[in-house]
């Protein structure tokens, strides 16, 4: 609902009459109950509505845990209309990976406007034009603000050895990303409902010539407003 948020913990949490909310530094009325699924995950019920396209700070105060230890949890929070056509835009894509390391893709939000991740896919077009291999961005809800970066990979973790500079608290891990073939492709990213808020066809030939190697090297837009 507009004015509901689910949160999930590494662990149960007690749900008890000792919290409190604040919403962008002014409490708020809420009800919180545990999640049907799992003790762990906890629904908050506000008193009033989230606001639209909107990035806010909810607080919760005076949570425990069942062993007794008791935490402030801030979270940005926002209630996110779906992705459009230009919301997003495809910065960097790596094809021709190195060693262990996986292709990846790094996205910006150019929009205005908070944009919710888990309602975005990664894909690609095949040999018909048709988009396949599908991979969503995220299960859970995970807020890309405005001007805000973000590297899709399966191997964080390699990716961040390899490329020492990088930053990885931008990094999100998928379980799989669609295969990028070595010498040119399409790659693509789409609402759920498959379609197109932006997409790249890139080609090896795209790199400069004199480089040694191709391998690890990535493609960079230089400019946000060129397709």
């Amino acid at each position: 609902g507009v004015n509901t948020v689910s949160i999930t913990f590494n662990e149960p949490v007690v749900v008890g009459q000792g919290f409190s909310i604040m919403l962008d530094n002014r409490r708020v009325e809420a009800t919180l109950k545990h999640s049907k699924e799992s003790e762990r995950a906890i629904c908050i019920i506000l008193s009033r509505d989230l606001e639209l396209n909107v990035s806010q700070l909810l607080v919760i105060a005076d949570v425990a845990d069942y062993s007794g230890n008791v935490f402030t949890l801030p979270i940005q929070v926002a209630r996110c209309e779906p992705p459009v056509k230009g919301d997003l835009t495809i910065n960097e894509v790596l094809f021709n990976p190195e060693g262990d390391c996986s292709d990846y893709v790094e996205l910006v939000n150019i929009s205005g406007k908070p944009i919710d991740l888990s309602s975005v896919v990664l894909c690609r077009r095949n040999a018909e034009g048709k988009l396949d291999e599908r991979k969503r961005v995220s299960e859970t809800s995970f807020i890309l603000r405005p001007q805000e970066y973000v590297l899709l990979c399966s191997t964080p973790e390699v990716i961040a050895l390899i490329y020492p500079r990088s930053n990885p608290t931008n990094f999100k891990k998928l379980r799989s990303m669609p295969s990028l073939p070595n010498d040119a492709g399409v790659v693509v990213v789409a609402d759920t409902a498959l379609n197109v808020i932006d997409e790249f066809a890139y080609s090896e030939r795209m790199h400069f010539r004199m480089l040694p190697t191709f391998d690890g090297v990535s493609l960079e837009r230089i400019n946000f407003n060129e397709s």
